[in-house]
């Protein structure tokens, strides 16, 4: 399987930013959303990003993109039913099973992807931070957008299980956790226990009128995170409205987002 970290421009801080794409419109969209300005920087930190699945995120983004394409204005409509009615049952069944079927399958498999690579990356940073004991110990932020910030809570979750099996170390690594339009329940129990394993900030950036993720929510039954805010204590919660329109936005207005969340800009 795929995972590797690779490190965008010189090391600069001890203090690390992982960040992870969710679904790859080209190959570029691997690290260009995560390139620092050095005129309007976001960070300061040594930058990486992380490259797994990468022929699946692409497929996945071309689909999407084509999908978007093709079915914008009944997306839209979808959307626009979903937060407005209370009775699913009433509204034509042809136009929800073609988005599931299309939307909600390429989801399901970026997202079962992020599940597993979020474990192996938590194993990967509990065995850096092992070997670096003797030096200066680093921390690490998560940053990820769609199916990547599900690779986020899957590291999280990884990372309480150590500390449940008694290694509190893995409870020291997390500074700051960002999600942005991510496909997992907002009304997960878990969110307050998770942000305890993060010592800054836990974001959640999320659009209330993301049609992909409206219909993702729709076929699973509970609202996700990227459409709703996550009900926990100390959690961020920010709109992404002035930034995004459609959910495959994200890479392209990941400079503008970051800006907006660690500069108050944007």
């Amino acid at each position: 399987q795929e995972l590797r970290l690779e490190a965008i421009g010189p090391p600069l801080s001890p203090h690390k930013v992982i960040c992870i794409s969710g679904f790859l419109r080209s190959l570029a969209d691997l690290c260009q959303p995560w390139v620092v300005d050095p005129n309007k920087p976001w960070t300061s930190a040594q930058v990486y990003f992380l490259r797994f699945e990468t022929e699946v995120l692409y497929l996945l983004g071309v689909q999407l993109s084509d999908v978007l394409a093709r079915d914008l204005k009944r997306t839209e409509s979808v959307a626009r039913f979903l937060i407005s009615c209370s009775n699913l049952i009433s509204f034509s069944q042809g136009i929800i099973a073609t988005l599931l079927d299309e939307l909600g399958d390429l989801i399901d498999r970026a997202t079962a992807r992020a599940h597993q690579v979020g474990k192996l990356l938590a194993r990967q940073l509990m065995e850096a931070r092992n070997n670096a004991r003797r030096q200066a110990p680093f921390t690490v932020s998560l940053i990820g957008y769609s199916s990547g910030g599900i690779v986020v809570q899957s590291c999280l979750k990884e990372l309480q299980e150590m500390v449940k099996d008694g290694n509190h170390v893995a409870g020291d690594i997390i500074c700051d956790a960002v999600m942005l339009g991510t496909p997992s329940y907002a009304l997960d129990e878990d969110w307050s226990r998770l942000r305890q394993l993060v010592s800054g900030r836990f974001v959640n950036g999320f659009f209330a009128q993301d049609s992909v993720l409206l219909s993702h929510q729709f076929r699973r039954g509970g609202a996700v995170a990227g459409c709703s805010p996550l009900r926990a204590p100390d959690v961020e919660n920010i709109p992404m409205d002035s930034f995004i329109t459609t959910h495959n936005e994200y890479p392209e207005q990941m400079p503008l987002i970051l800006q907006r969340i660690f500069q108050g800009t944007g």
